[in-house]
């Protein structure tokens, strides 16, 4: 009857447990690009339903070793769901980890903090290198709570 007991009160705790688990605080969206020369716009779509939290966006970058660059100038535009959008300029530094073996890197390249969607529906995230990128395999934008 204990063991029993016991084995009611661990499902209980392990339910409890994994209910407050929030796969939705990240949310990560990537577009492969043409590593021999990146020059074209990439879009990504993010589709909004929260519009109260504050967010951190990020966009994430991903290359190989035929990329050289310690800066990244991107042209960022930033569609909301009414029409309306913003566009600026914006150097990403890029702080490459040591990897000997590697044959690709990942990075997170911090863009705003404290961000509040406030719209819902779909936003679109527009980004054009100024110049011509080689080695660059794919890049996203991180959304996160």
């Amino acid at each position: 009857m204990k063991i029993c007991r016991c084995l009611i009160a661990i499902c209980a705790v392990i339910v409890l447990c994994t209910s407050c688990v929030d796969d939705s605080r990240r949310s990560v969206v990537m577009c492969d690009v043409d590593n021999r020369a990146w020059a074209e716009t990439v879009n990504i779509y993010y589709e909004n339903e929260d519009t109260l939290s504050q967010r951190k966006l990020s966009l994430a970058l991903r290359f190989n070793s035929d990329f050289r660059c310690d800066t990244l100038p991107l042209m960022v535009r930033v569609s909301l769901p009414d029409g309306r959008y913003a566009k600026e300029r914006v150097d990403f530094v890029i702080n490459r980890p040591y990897s000997a073996t590697a044959a690709y890197t990942t990075v997170t390249l911090p863009y705003r903090d404290c961000s509040l969607l406030n719209m819902s529906g779909c936003y679109i995230f527009s980004l054009t290198p100024e110049v011509e990128q080689c080695g660059v395999e794919s890049i996203g934008v991180i959304v996160e709570k």
